[in-house]
């Protein structure tokens, strides 16, 4: 399949000038302004001052087959510019951008369709989506019941074009940094780590077996109070996820990649599968390096969100597998060991940058050491804490 990557040129879409810097603790100031001014700032015509979407583009006339909008719930999936979602005005901006760039007029609405609706106009004969509902669950504003509709709604748009449809779940939260430091805060409180009481016993104890209400800790209030963290989440994405499934259902080609049953360790990606260490986190060896899911353990990137190259490549393994699975086909696997080797955010990479004392005294990218437990430090910055 002919699938055009990069769509937008660097430095891409918002701009990085967006960030001033970071100080010396490692916090950072961000000054956006109105978004939408940061976003276009940079193709505004010099002499006619009008805006020039189209050069934002690496190739403005190609049209593009991802059509994922940053930041869109599965209501603006649904319903594109008629969601009454917060963010609408940001979905409206960024769909104008994509798909269509020559209008030259990011604000408006009539020809700006939802994304199920695009999907269906390509015509495809299979579509993959690593993350349909994640940021329903990130901002916490979708019922269950309002998501119950739209994700029927969204997967019976996707199954209707005949294509092979490939969406994944959703993990745990604890498999999450945030979540992670989250928990440790609550641990903190007893001077506790998850040397005391790991973070897969919190997590099973926050689960839909114990009914999310961590009453194994009863006796120590910390520890419960970390299990508190991560429970109603857990629910939360477990509800989810039974909705997505029973949507899913109905259709012969419409399948599940089952994102949460890698991270829990009962999926193998090339033969193996997700391990815990002492402390609970889940981690997964290539070669001699050891990815742990943790903060800058070389599967998130710095953003503790999304994932690191190598990140994606264990993902797109679990696509590949339930691809081949469903199908019948033979896809070969991605190269873990020489894509790790090239990735930047690798532990090895990051610890070979920040041992050069020029990278160290970086603000934008600023390496700090410190113990050996568990730190949270800002994203956007390199560090040597390495666990």
């Amino acid at each position: 399949a002919y699938f055009p990557i990069p769509l937008i040129k660097m430095p891409g879409v918002p701009p990085e000038e967006g960030f001033e810097g970071l100080d010396i603790t490692g916090d950072f100031t961000v000054n956006m302004g109105n978004a939408v001014n940061v976003i276009l700032g940079d193709i505004t015509n010099p002499q006619t001052g009008a805006l020039d979407i189209p050069a934002l583009f690496e190739d403005p006339d190609v049209a593009p087959y991802n059509i994922a909008i940053p930041g869109a719930t599965i209501e603006d999936e649904v319903l594109g510019a008629a969601s009454t979602t917060g963010r609408v005005t940001g979905i409206i901006v960024l769909s104008n951008l994509l798909f269509n760039p020559f209008d030259n007029n990011p604000f408006e609405t009539q020809d700006v369709k939802p994304e199920t609706v695009m999907a269906q106009q390509i015509s495809p004969s299979i579509i993959v989506s690593t993350d349909l509902y994640g940021n329903d669950l990130i901002t916490d504003n979708t019922s269950l019941p309002v998501f119950t509709g739209y994700i029927t709604e969204a997967v019976a748009a996707l199954a209707s074009t005949g294509a092979q449809v490939f969406l994944a779940d959703v993990p745990h939260i604890s498999m999450f940094p945030s979540a992670q430091q989250d928990a440790l805060n609550a641990l903190a409180g007893c001077h506790e780590t998850f040397g005391t009481v790991s973070l897969q016993a919190l997590d099973a104890a926050a689960s839909a077996a114990n009914q999310y209400n961590c009453t194994a800790f009863t006796t120590d209030t910390c520890q419960q109070a970390a299990c508190a963290a991560l429970a109603a989440t857990n629910q939360r994405i477990d509800q989810f996820n039974a909705e997505f499934a029973a949507a899913v259902a109905p259709y012969g080609n419409v399948h599940i990649v089952p994102f949460s049953s890698l991270v829990n360790g009962s999926v193998a990606v090339n033969g193996q599968t997700i391990s815990f260490d002492q402390e609970g986190f889940p981690h997964y060896r290539i070669g001699g390096v050891t990815l742990t899911m943790r903060h800058l353990g070389g599967f998130y990137s710095l953003d503790d969100l999304h994932l690191t190259d190598t990140g994606y490549a264990i993902l797109a393994s679990v696509f590949i597998q339930t691809i081949n699975n469903e199908l019948g086909t033979h896809i070969l696997l991605p190269d873990l060991a020489s894509i790790l080797a090239g990735d930047p955010l690798s532990p090895p990479a990051l610890s070979d940058y920040c041992s050069q004392t020029a990278n160290r005294e970086k603000l934008y990218c600023q390496c700090v050491n410190g113990p050996g437990s568990f730190i949270s430090v800002t994203s956007f910055t390199c560090s040597t804490l390495l666990y």
